[in-house]
């Protein structure tokens, strides 16, 4: 789910198996904050390659993109990759 917060976005993402996961998404804006379900800060890693790493559990994690409209962040996740249990997939379907 992708929705409009003033001038920022926020993103809501489940991991669909119900498994550890991460969603690696290049081109975030800085700033971005990453929460759990509780509204508590995961750390997000920022690898080299210009792409901030998302560790994705069982429950919902929220994004919130400072300055960056709904297009923006819809197509950032459209071009996002989901890795999982040793594997990745391109993101197939993002609503926003």
């Amino acid at each position: 789910m992708v929705g409009a917060r003033g001038h920022d976005t926020v993103v809501a993402a489940w991991h669909f198996t119900g498994q550890e996961g991460a969603l690696v998404i290049a081109g975030m804006p800085a700033g971005v904050r990453v929460l759990d379900v509780f509204g508590q800060p995961i750390t997000a890693a920022q690898p080299g390659t210009g792409a901030m790493k998302i560790p994705l559990g069982p429950r919902r994690t929220t994004l919130l993109l400072p300055n960056t409209s709904v297009p923006t962040a819809s197509a950032l996740l459209k071009s996002a990759r989901l890795n999982r249990a040793n594997r990745s997939a391109v993101c197939q379907r993002v609503r926003g």
